[in-house]
């Protein structure tokens, strides 16, 4: 689940071009790994790239593009 933004939360949050979830960028937060390590690699179309995405929105869009695939 996405995380909310708290004021006594030192992680910072990025926010998802898709939906506008706040949530916690491993990388971006300068941590070594990120919750996104641990899921299989996004196919990019083109035109994608550069921002991420929250837990919810990439877990929907490796199942849709993996389901086109198959």
């Amino acid at each position: 689940m996405a995380e909310t933004i708290g004021h006594d939360d030192p992680l910072p949050k990025s926010v998802c071009p898709i939906c506008g979830r706040h949530f916690v960028c491993g990388m971006e937060a300068g941590q070594e790994e990120c919750w996104c390590m641990e899921r299989p690699v996004l196919p990019l179309e083109a035109g994608e790239g550069g921002a991420c995405l929250c837990p919810e929105c990439f877990d929907r869009l490796i199942s849709e593009r993996t389901s086109r695939e198959a």
